[in-house]
């Protein structure tokens, strides 16, 4: 523990703030452990209840910590940045440039015909095929995202019978199809969780979840893929880049 130097023009929320996030960066307080309470930090550090709620409060909204009413505050599992003004890739290359492993759940992986909703997004006719694919993207062992992908099946035949488990799925369309995106279209809300949800992701039914939900497109304008992803707020940030109105649009999904 470095004591706080109260003989300093720096506040000293700021201190400990910057105190609890040297112990966090450090691993002396590790995800899922009990943050000391209140009154115990007010003890340790010699501060107000008033200091410490701001300095908490800090890494609340940073995502580092959280808090159970009635149990206190947590640190959180391992928050993972989840960029949407970006280079093309998904949530797998961007995870390992991070030196962050992904695994994921194939829940589905099927030829369907595509519904009536979906059609609409990809320029279809409904009753065309497609591939649907349904993934639970894990990390750190902990389930992160529920996402749905709807792709034209003539581009990328035999899709459904690979095993997608532990493989990006746009390099694998890149190097197997040729099929390289280009830009796409994104839309972000929240919503709260409905029971299939819920259960996947771990989280109690109406919890509140991040959906994002976009088309993404080839360079002639075709639109290849259309997908549905819905992201647990605790374990992913979601990071807005923002660019001059000149810039070339570019965006990513999960």
């Amino acid at each position: 523990m470095n004591p706080l130097n109260k003989t300093i023009p720096i506040p000293l929320h700021y201190q400990l703030y910057q105190e609890l996030r040297r112990l966090l960066d450090k691993g002396k307080l590790r995800p899922e452990d009990r943050i000391p309470s209140e009154s115990e930090l007010c003890t340790t550090y010699g501060v107000s209840r008033t200091v410490v709620r701001q300095a908490l409060g800090q890494l609340e909204r940073e995502g580092r910590i959280h808090k159970i009413q009635g149990k206190g505050a947590f640190v959180t599992l391992n928050v993972v940045p989840v960029r949407f003004v970006h280079r093309l890739e998904g949530l797998y290359e961007d995870m390992a440039r991070l030196g962050i492993r992904v695994e994921s759940k194939v829940l589905t992986n099927q030829v369907r015909e595509c519904p009536a909703e979906i059609a609409e997004k990809l320029e279809m006719r409904p009753g065309d095929l497609v591939v649907q694919l349904c993934r639970l993207r894990y990390v750190d062992l902990k389930p992160i995202v529920y996402v749905t992908t709807w792709i034209h099946a003539s581009l990328c035949p035999g899709l459904q019978r690979l095993d997608l488990r532990h493989v990006s799925l746009y390099q694998t369309l890149a190097q197997k199809y040729a099929l390289v995106l280009a830009s796409g279209r994104r839309l972000i809300t929240a919503i709260a969780a409905n029971s299939a949800v819920a259960k996947l992701l771990q989280v109690r039914k109406g919890s509140p979840l991040v959906h994002v939900e976009g088309v993404s497109y080839l360079r002639n304008g075709v639109p290849m893929e259309y997908y549905s992803a819905y992201y647990r707020p605790d374990r992913a940030v979601v990071e807005v880049e923002a660019v001059p109105e000149t810039a070339p649009a570019r965006a990513i999904h999960e």
